[in-house]
């Protein structure tokens, strides 16, 4: 070498600079690093008489006893629901569960990392600013609503890489997509739609859409089999799952406080703004742009109904971080900086308008600004992870703890080893206290809000497979008629099956094996709505009404974009005082117990033992509007019935 080329060669040496910190890298790795930790949790409490805690309890032991979803179990979350956040301590289960989610998170994380790849630095600030704000609710909803953009996101990103990166990447976003639907079937469309993004978008890609799509399809097929369920069930299991889906918006839907809905139409009339100037400067072919936006503005529609249908601070938490990081994304398509700078904006205003809900407490806005709340929840989950054993044997005795504390030993004593199911939310306490469940399908008395689904249970109870004793407990959810939760099955228990105690406010019956419930018909009336009418009920007796109300085209227009308007009915009884409670459409239609007036399990227990009750003698019912408009025809139809307890005829010899 010469002396000038040493020279230069020492010189260089002694002239490297360290390089500089890439904070782009930085905030994507603190995102994708965060999503991961966030993405999981299962260490929630074992179920005591709590709705979430309860469902969860059961979709989990469904999953351990290899009950078929459709036949046996009929709810919103499916065979793969234990791998939500609102797990419940079930010790037999819990492997599956950290196994599941940690595998899941994982592969989001990956997808994640992906799909954020092309971001530049202020949209990748953004990103992991919403991870920070709202990463506490990233587990669950948003993370299952997400998957399939985001997993798109990261197919188009990698399309130009190698064929080998390529195939991984499709394969691993086809596993996870399967995902969502089995655990939640309101999720079920998203992925049908993404079965058609995916070659749709990819379409001069290579075959890796194709191989995404093939693969989800195949590992639903293999989940469906691997999770003890039937192939002959899965028609079952949409069909009656859908029922489910389909009545949500007009059973569940809970207006929240003045300005919440403003709030959020606010939002989403910015991120759709975003969206729509993102797609006209795409610089993508019309394949490609149909098949991303249409994944993405899906995504972002879905979650503002799964806010806005039952508006509650858990439900609207999904909305905000969905749609700005929808946002953000889809910025990043467009060729003009502008509009990637107007995505980040946008999903800026969107997730600061989540700061003005009024359902949120002060403490709970300022924990999210400042990130708080998600990094002590990283930071938990971490521990989860490390200290698995000891964590472990933590869950074990709290739930020893509260085992004891839910004691009912009595209810123990009289039940032995039969069969027993409970008309309520509370489902856990029949699991602390080691009591053979044999549930009715729709297994939550408030989800059976149809004349199909009360029907599945009430024939299930009638059955030579429904349960020998059955606790009761009539606190109904969201003001509603307690009579009305589950209807036909709760006529059903009342005429075949007999009181025998009470124990910490629920009520014990016992199966009588030789009564059959039948009905005679008492005739029908028209009524207005606003109207009070006369109801034919006599003392000592029961009388059933079936009403038929309908929605109008306004409110139907309602339930499909946001939430249907409420009904409610207004009882007159025979000592003049008036109450009045919500009633949800499809469950006044299937026919429910009118008269005597039952609104506790006390005062059930009051008339089944002593014979005490009080008499309906006028009813009416009255309809919300929605923006300005009424919500139902005002003109209703009622069917009277009169519900009778009866002995089976005897068999002749010739028979």
């Amino acid at each position: 070498m010469s002396a000038t080329a040493m020279h230069r060669a020492e010189s260089g040496a002694d002239s490297v600079q360290p390089r500089k910190i890439s904070w782009s890298a930085i905030a994507l790795f603190a995102a994708t690093a965060l999503v991961f930790l966030l993405g999981f949790r299962f260490d929630q409490p074992p179920a005591g008489y709590d709705i979430d805690p309860s469902w969860a309890t059961v979709v989990a032991w469904g999953a351990q006893h290899g009950a078929q979803w459709g036949r046996d179990l009929v709810f919103t979350y499916g065979p793969l629901g234990w791998l939500s956040p609102q797990f419940s301590y079930l010790p037999e289960m819990l492997p599956a569960a950290i196994a599941g989610q940690v595998a899941l998170s994982a592969a989001y994380a990956l997808l994640f990392w992906f799909a954020c790849s092309s971001l530049a630095l202020w949209p990748r600030l953004m990103v992991l600013a919403l991870v920070a704000w709202f990463g506490t609710a990233w587990a669950g909803d948003v993370l299952w609503l997400t998957l399939h953009p985001i997993a798109l996101l990261a197919l188009w990103q990698v399309r130009e890489r190698g064929a080998g990166l390529r195939t991984a990447l499709a394969v691993v976003a086809g596993i996870a997509c399967a995902v969502p639907w089995l655990a939640k079937f309101s999720l079920f469309p998203l992925w049908l739609l993404w079965l058609l993004c995916a070659p749709l978008t990819m379409a001069r890609h290579g075959r890796s859409g194709w191989l995404a799509a093939g693969a989800s399809v195949a590992a639903s097929l293999l989940l469906w089999r691997v999770l003890g369920q039937e192939f002959s069930g899965l028609g079952r299991h949409i069909h009656t799952a859908l029922q489910v889906a389909v009545g949500y918006a007009d059973a569940m839907q809970r207006p929240g406080a003045a300005g919440t809905d403003l709030i959020g139409y606010v939002a989403l009339a910015v991120v759709v703004a975003a969206l729509a100037a993102a797609f006209v400067r795409a610089n993508l072919r019309w394949n490609e742009r149909i098949g991303l936006f249409a994944l993405i503005a899906a995504t972002a529609a879905l979650a503002f109904k799964a806010a806005f249908t039952r508006v509650d601070p858990t439900h609207l938490l999904v909305f905000f971080p969905t749609a700005a990081l929808m946002a953000v994304l889809a910025g990043a398509l467009a060729a003009p900086a502008a509009i990637r700078r107007a995505g980040a904006v946008a999903a800026l205003i969107c997730a600061l308008s989540a700061f003005a809900l009024p359902a949120l407490r002060a403490d709970q806005k300022l924990f999210l600004a400042i990130g708080a709340s998600s990094a002590d929840a990283a930071a938990q989950r971490a521990l989860d992870l490390i200290l698995l054993p000891m964590r472990a044997d933590e869950w074990a005795q709290a739930a020893a703890r509260t085992r004891n504390e839910a004691a009912m030993p009595q209810t123990r004593a009289a039940v032995g080893a039969d069969s027993i199911d409970i008309m309520s939310v509370g489902q856990g306490v029949l699991f602390l206290n080691r009591l053979d469940y044999r549930p009715r399908p729709v297994f939550q008395s408030y989800s059976a809000y149809s004349p199909e689904l009360t029907a599945l249970n009430r024939d299930f109870i009638a059955s030579a497979r429904g349960p020998k004793w059955m606790l009761l407990d009539l606190r109904a959810i969201d003001g509603r008629l307690p009579t009305s939760e589950d209807p036909q099955a709760f006529l059903q228990v009342l005429q075949t099956y007999t009181p025998d105690s009470g124990e910490r406010g629920l009520l014990l019956m016992r199966r009588d094996a030789q009564a059959q419930a039948r009905s005679r018909p008492l005739g029908e009336a028209q009524a207005r709505l606003g109207e009070f009418v006369d109801v034919p009920s006599s003392p000592g007796r029961m009388l059933a009404v079936a009403i038929e109300v309908r929605p109008t085209a306004w409110a139907r227009a309602a339930s499909a974009l946001q939430r249907a308007p409420q009904l409610y009915i207004d009882l007159e009884l025979d000592d003049g005082s008036q109450h009045s409670f919500r009633i949800v459409p499809g469950a006044a239609r299937a026919g429910f117990l009118l008269s005597p007036h039952i609104d506790s399990t006390q005062s059930l227990w009051n008339w089944l033992k002593a014979g005490e009750s009080r008499r309906v003698s006028k009813l009416r019912l009255r309809g919300a509007h929605w923006l300005g408009q009424p919500g139902f025809q005002a003109n209703y139809t009622l069917r009277y019935s009169e519900p009778l307890r009866s002995e089976p005829a005897p068999h002749s010899a010739a028979q």
